[in-house]
């Protein structure tokens, strides 16, 4: 019997949980239930971590080829000219379950194609 995200009633999700309690790939305390979105359709129960981690790889994948490689190649010159990258546009696919106190850091502007990278930067002698 294939099981609907959206129609199991509280109890029935309780349940589930109740049901499978070890995360099948990490082996720790489920929590979530992780389920197909077009379809709807209950895959297995899983731990938060993984089920945010399995979360963002389906988006991930569903990037488009060539948009993939523009991102790519964004971080790597952020890198290139200032020795760092900030991800901080990237934070719904890097999401996890635990929260940062840090500061945010500014956003990341990518180069334009012409401009020229100086490689990173080397710490103040002093």
């Amino acid at each position: 019997m294939k099981l609907h995200y959206s129609t199991m009633s509280s109890a029935a999700k309780k349940a589930y949980l109740l049901a499978h309690p070890t995360c099948p790939i990490c082996g720790g305390i489920t929590n979530d239930i992780d389920h197909e979105h077009p379809t709807d359709l209950v895959r297995d129960a899983l731990c938060h971590r993984c089920n945010c981690r399995v979360s963002s790889l389906e988006r991930a994948l569903m990037i488009p080829t060539r948009l993939f490689q523009t991102l790519a190649g964004d971080l790597h010159r952020g890198y290139a000219r200032t020795g760092r990258v900030n991800l901080a546009r990237f934070a719904d696919d890097l999401a996890s379950p635990r929260t940062s106190t840090a500061p945010a850091s500014p956003p990341y502007t990518p180069s334009s194609p012409s401009a020229t990278s100086t490689g990173p930067r080397s710490p103040p002698r002093g």
